[in-house]
C-alpha cells in the first residue's frame, strides 16, 4: 500500500555472508538435516498415509525428498544436487529481495557481528527519546 506509514519504528538487522561461504553453509545445513533423519521422516509420513501432494507443497526439502522417494528423481545424488541448487536459487532471491530494503543494517558475519549489532542498537535507541523499546513511529 503506497504511502502507508509503519505503525512502529524498528531496527532491522540482516546477516551478510560472502556467497561462497553462504553456499557452503547451505550445503552443510542440508547434510545436517539429512543426518538428523529428514529422509526417514518423509518416508514415515508417506507410509502413514500423508498424501504426496501435501508434502510437495511444504517446502523445498520435503518436495525433493518426496519426489526421490516416489521414484521421480532417479538417485540420491541427483536429488541432493537438484535440492542444493534449488535452495541456493531461493537464497539468492531472498538476498535480492532483502537488499532492496534500505532500512536493514547489514552485519558482516566474518567480522565482529555482535559488536556491529550493539552499535546499531545503540544508535537506534539513541535516536529515540526516553529509550522506549516499542513506541509508535509517529510519537
Amino acid at each position: 500500500m503506497p504511502g502507508k506509514q509503519a505503525r512502529y519504528r524498528s531496527l532491522r538487522l540482516g546477516v551478510s555472508w560472502p556467497r561462497d561461504m553462504l553456499r557452503k553453509r547451505i550445503d552443510e545445513r542440508l547434510e545436517m538435516r539429512l543426518a538428523q533423519g529428514m529422509m526417514e521422516e518423509v518416508q514415515g509420513l508417506l507410509d502413514s498415509g500423508v498424501q504426496p501432494e501435501f508434502l510437495l507443497g511444504l517446502g523445498l526439502e520435503y518436495r525433493f525428498i518426496t519426489r526421490y522417494l516416489l521414484g521421480e528423481i532417479p538417485d540420491r545424488d541427483a536429488m541432493l544436487g537438484q535440492l542444493s541448487q534449488a535452495i541456493w536459487k531461493f537464497a539468492k532471491r531472498q538476498m535480492t529481495w532483502f537488499k532492496r530494503n534500505p532500512d536493514i543494517v547489514w552485519l558482516d558475519m566474518q567480522a565482529d557481528a555482535y559488536g556491529q549489532a550493539c552499535e546499531a542498537m545503540e544508535a537506534f535507541l539513541g535516536e529515540r527519546s526516553g529509550g522506549e523499546a516499542a513506541r509508535p513511529a509517529d510519537a
